[in-house]
């Protein structure tokens, strides 16, 4: 629901920014992570992927509900707000979970680091 072009236009943009980062993250993560190939971790690149996807979509959604909520009539603005609250609320368990995920990640790296130290010295 946006009211003018000049609106739809600044929309479009910062949507395509923010695929285009998702998609840059998405690129460097197969790229630069290769903990998946050598560690049992949770964390693969394509997991870590979708987790930057989604969170790209969740803040284009919140983008597009501030748009909303800035032009709506004050009838709509509380079901807007709502719904920005959700999309917020699935950000916030999202990256809850994704820093869980990595923090037992780190702990499987690190006894696996501690483990291949020690046999090394031997």
């Amino acid at each position: 629901f946006v009211e003018s072009d000049g609106g739809l236009v600044n929309l479009s943009s910062q949507r395509k920014q923010i695929d285009d980062r998702a998609l840059k993250l998405v690129e460097d993560t197969k790229l630069w992570n290769l903990t998946d190939i050598y560690f049992n971790v949770e964390s693969t690149g394509e997991v870590t992927a979708k987790d930057v996807i989604r969170i790209m979509e969740l803040q284009a959604i919140r983008i597009e509900l501030d748009g909303q909520y800035l032009k709506s009539a004050p009838d709509k603005k509380e079901e807007i707000g709502l719904k920005f609250i959700a999309a917020s609320d699935d950000v916030i368990e999202l990256i809850t979970n994704v820093i869980a995920r990595v923090e037992r990640d780190l702990a499987i790296v690190k006894k696996e680091l501690i483990r291949l130290t020690t046999f090394m010295e031997q």
